[in-house]
């Protein structure tokens, strides 16, 4: 029987083998703990997965919330396509990027309410907006490409100031902004593998992805778009690569999927604007056919749509969950004149600018579709 005070004597081999059983312990413990606390899968991530699963095509899987008819305000009103859509409390800012090329904003009953800036080349004025954004404080950023800057409005759509894009150490042209604590993200696709950009409110420069980390610059070559997912992480997609890159907020490369189209036919973009340059654009829609390059990352509920460009009448998107794993391959959004062009958290909306509804009215630029998913 030991006495008080008494001390083990161990010889030196079983000092280290209880070392380093204690060791393992604390090892174990600690990844039990790292398993406890990672996010699991509820109700409404199972539902969702379901719907998916047991749906054909992805308009199956959608129920019509509600038709929402723009309709024409004054002479400069003019929308001639629909290329995003942001929903705010009082309705839509509506982006027409090539025709128009204005930002107009509607009532939630479609009325048209006012345009945000107007063309020219002074401080809140453009030629050619790309990319519109609202932030937590109800400021709206209209991106202007040519000039390159970003022109700031208040949340009763006033101007208040313009950042021009040589501010910068390289023009910032985005291709996506996706408001964020405190700032931005900017999709940029620009060479030299810096694709996003974290800014300021102010848009200084507070932080870049994709400089240290191999697979996080393979995960994001060419354009494409940005997203956050239901978990919180930054989604990245190229145009020229099919995978999508997954990011924390500070740019900590997390992970990659979308690996399943790296099996399919594959054309470098250099060989691609080869042949675009030789056969023009038909042959170019023909070898972008079967190609599976990113043209949308939504987040919809608690999933995530990454849609690619199939040149054959309808939409497709792979299906995720919120943590990258494939739900479904290729589902088809093929709803007759529409083309979902956004989403806002459980909300798809789609947009029809050339049906002969609205082709022949005097009154409807175009008419809104709000999808929830089915229960």
């Amino acid at each position: 029987m030991m006495k008080q005070g008494e001390r083990i004597a161990t010889s030196p081999g079983a000092g280290l083998f209880l070392v380093l059983t204690s060791l393992v312990a604390v090892l174990l413990l600690g990844c039990q703990r790292m398993q406890d606390e990672r996010p699991r899968p509820g109700p409404d991530d199972e539902r969702a997965a379901t719907v998916i699963r047991d749906c054909g095509s992805l308009d199956e899987s959608l129920v019509l919330e509600r038709r929402v008819e723009l309709r024409k305000g004054g002479p400069d009103a003019l929308l001639g396509d629909v290329d995003d859509v942001v929903m705010y409390g009082a309705g839509f800012l509506v982006l027409d990027i090539w025709v128009a090329k204005r930002v107009l904003v509607f009532a939630e009953d479609g009325d048209f309410m006012t345009m945000i800036g107007r063309h020219g080349e002074g401080p809140g004025e453009y030629f050619q907006p790309r990319a519109i954004a609202m932030n937590s404080r109800g400021e709206i950023v209209v991106e202007n490409l040519n000039p390159p800057n970003y022109n700031i409005y208040t949340s009763s759509f006033a101007f208040s100031r313009m950042i021009p894009a040589s501010t910068f150490d390289r023009i910032l042209a985005a291709v996506r902004l996706l408001p964020a604590s405190g700032g931005y993200f900017l999709y940029v696709p620009v060479r030299g593998g810096k694709r996003v950009v974290k800014v300021t409110r102010d848009f200084h420069i507070a932080g870049e992805f994709f400089d240290d980390e191999p697979g996080a610059q393979q995960a994001a070559v060419g354009g494409g778009d940005i997203a956050f997912s239901p978990l919180g992480t930054v989604w990245v997609g190229g145009i020229w690569r099919p995978t999508i890159g997954i990011f924390t907020t500070e740019g900590r490369f997390v992970g990659e999927t979308g690996q399943h189209l790296l099996d399919k036919d594959f054309v470098p973009n250099a060989d691609l604007l080869k042949q675009a340059a030789s056969g023009g654009i038909r042959q170019t829609l023909e070898l972008m056919r079967d190609r599976q390059t990113i043209q949308r990352i939504l987040r919809f509920g608690r999933l995530m749509l990454v849609g690619h460009f199939v040149y054959d009448g309808c939409q497709h998107f792979d299906v995720y969950d919120a943590w990258g794993d494939l739900l479904k391959e290729q589902m088809r959004f093929c709803a007759k004149w529409q083309r979902i062009v956004a989403s806002s958290e459980d909300v798809l909306i789609a947009a029809d600018t050339s049906s002969p509804e609205v082709c022949a009215s005097d009154s409807t630029l175009a008419i809104l579709y709000l999808y929830r998913m089915a229960q």
